[in-house]
């Protein structure tokens, strides 16, 4: 069995990626904190709109536009790295 070896190029990789990944959290930290809430629940624990709307007290068309504009923010990221970046 061959052993796999870890080559200076995995070491960029992974330094690239890091570095996306800082770059990201560091966008998302600009948000202001109602959108920045809305994008987790929606996005990362998958809940429907109104169910947000419920939970933050806030209509479901201010969900759409707090999401909206977070979304317009991590446009600027390419979307692939974005789900590999998070394991999604």
């Amino acid at each position: 069995m061959e052993e796999e070896s870890y080559s200076p190029i995995d070491d960029f990789m992974m330094k690239k990626s890091y570095c996306k990944r800082n770059q990201l959290l560091a966008e998302l930290k600009k948000l202001p904190e109602q959108e920045y809430n809305v994008l987790v629940k929606i996005i990362l624990e998958d809940k429907k709109y109104k169910e947000v709307a419920e939970e933050l007290h806030i209509s479901i068309n201010t969900v759409k536009t707090h999401l909206s504009r977070a979304l317009k923010m991590l446009r600027r990221f390419n979307m692939t790295e974005i789900l590999i970046l998070f394991n999604l």
